[in-house]
């Protein structure tokens, strides 16, 4: 029973490695080309496609793992603390500076998250960025610093 548990840590160690090594080339497959299927991801990754399937058993699922990515890499910009700053201006630029990354590094769920887990789930992750940067943005509407004629987002 001791050998067992002893081997249960490394094990899914390795499990997790390899979750994290498919879903990076997902993200790199799925930018190069996104109609990528998973046999292309799991050739990409260096593992066979039945371990592919045995991590994520279709595409969504396989998106939704890097949806997930995603959401705790942007939560984790949003949440690196801040000195408070008076202007507006100062602040949305730190906080384009804190997201611009994780836009940059998951751009390609933009495009497909929508068609394959819904737009709600799209706009799900994105509601704590969206909300810090309305607010961002009203409060430099009131300090007059950005026009307060622009429609707000829907």
């Amino acid at each position: 029973m001791i050998h067992a548990h002893l081997t249960a840590a490394p094990e899914r160690s390795r499990t997790l490695l390899t979750r994290a090594r498919i879903l990076e080339a997902a993200r790199q497959e799925l930018a190069r080309d996104p109609d990528s299927s998973l046999g292309d991801i799991a050739e990409a990754a260096g593992v066979v496609r039945r371990t592919v399937y045995g991590h994520f058993n279709r595409r969504a699922a396989l998106m939704e793992g890097l949806m997930e990515e995603a959401t705790w890499a942007l939560r984790q910009a949003l949440a690196v603390p801040r000195a408070p700053v008076a202007d507006a201006l100062t602040e949305l630029a730190r906080f384009v500076l804190a997201v611009w990354p994780v836009g940059d590094r998951y751009r390609i769920l933009l495009r497909l998250a929508p068609q394959d887990l819904g737009a709600d789930r799209l706009a799900e992750v994105l509601a704590p960025a969206r909300d810090m940067a309305e607010a961002i943005i009203s409060r430099g509407q009131r300090q007059g610093a950005f026009q307060t004629g622009v429609p707000r987002s829907s």
